[in-house]
């Protein structure tokens, strides 16, 4: 098993999250998790492309489900060991209008 990445949604600026951009290894079996500490129900929507739920609701106090990287296309066959090959976008919204737009991406 990889290296299991968490992401604790903070609602503050610039990123709304304590990790802004992750980066998940396929060969690794790479995971992510998402936290939401905060008091506020959190919604986290992914753009098109991503190997995750479009949309994710986590309660205050409670944790998204563990994303793996095995769910993400497999990286060409050429690809530098240290190169994202595939980029993911993705929106955190915490209450009323205020939203965040990190992002995330897989290497080989």
């Amino acid at each position: 098993m990889g290296n299991n990445t968490i992401i604790n949604i903070t609602c503050l600026p610039p990123d709304g999250v304590d990790t802004a951009w992750f980066e998940l290894y396929h060969s690794r079996h790479d995971t992510v998790q998402w936290n939401n500490p905060t008091d506020k129900q959190c919604t986290l929507t992914f753009k098109g492309g991503a190997p995750f739920p479009h949309s994710v609701t986590i309660d205050p106090q409670d944790s998204s489900p563990v994303f793996s990287a095995d769910n993400g296309p497999a990286p060409p066959v050429d690809c530098p060991a240290e190169k994202v090959y595939r980029v993911y976008y993705y929106s955190v919204e915490c209450a009323r209008g205020c939203s965040f737009d990190p992002g995330g991406g897989m290497k080989p």
